[in-house]
């Protein structure tokens, strides 16, 4: 049977979460197949190096994104049962008690479901079943008995000393750290208030280009952030 990793980065707020906070809205995966496939192994690559007792989290898939889930960071899901009964494909709680070890890594921390054979953790496949004729299913994270805060300070700093009015331009010229170290085409870029300033069209080594102007103004020295602070990565198997 043929395999597929698929990788999803969610957006992801800066404020401390609390206990029982939705972590991000629901989020496409894109499947390999227009049917059923096996969902074999989650690894999570976390750039905010959150300590593994706080990235303790339920993980709910859904074969649509048209349910209301609840408000991010606004406690447990309020999905009703009747969607649920309809749009809930699985669920898995994912303990991240084994990730790497802050000293391991420089820049971030990795963990994986393979390497976790306690209980209450994900250690058997599921199946994830999109509706008919598609290829996407959707999936959020609840926080579990923990409060996460995801920083994503990047160092990459505004450089324009006229500064950036709201709606004023599509690129930003940056300096600091290269902006292709931390921001991938399609990614949103926020400041340190969690306002978005864009989505990114394209990089360079010292120019950020969004797909429309930018949202936010923006002084000189801002420091830009990532909302995607975690990587999801998916091991799927299917049938072809």
């Amino acid at each position: 049977m043929p395999f597929k990793q698929v990788r999803v980065s969610p957006v992801l707020d800066l404020d401390a979460y609390a206990n029982n906070d939705i972590l991000f809205a629901l989020t496409e995966i894109p499947l390999p197949i227009s049917d059923g496939c096996l969902l074999r192994n989650i690894t999570i690559v976390d750039r905010a190096k959150i300590d593994a007792a706080r990235l303790d989290m339920q993980l709910l898939f859904m074969n649509t994104s048209d349910n209301a889930i609840g408000t991010v960071q606004g406690l447990a899901v309020s999905l009703t049962s009747f969607n649920a009964r309809n749009g809930v494909i699985g669920f898995t709680h994912y303990n991240n008690a084994t990730q790497s070890g802050d000293p391991d890594f420089d820049n971030f921390n990795v963990s994986s479901s393979t390497d976790n054979n306690l209980t209450t953790a994900f250690n058997k496949p599921i199946v994830i079943q999109p509706l008919a004729g598609s290829r996407s299913v959707f999936f959020t994270a609840i926080s579990a008995g923990e409060t996460p805060t995801f920083a994503g300070v990047t160092g990459v700093t505004v450089n324009n000393g006229s500064n950036y009015g709201a709606d004023a331009s599509t690129t930003i010229i940056v300096d600091g750290v290269d902006p292709r170290l931390h921001f991938n085409v399609g990614d949103t870029v926020v400041d340190a208030d969690d306002v978005v300033i864009g989505i990114v069209k394209s990089l360079e080594a010292n120019l950020i280009t969004f797909t429309t102007n930018n949202i936010g103004a923006l002084t000189d020295d801002d420091t830009l952030f990532t909302p995607h602070s975690l990587e999801f990565i998916f091991d799927f198997e299917y049938n072809l």
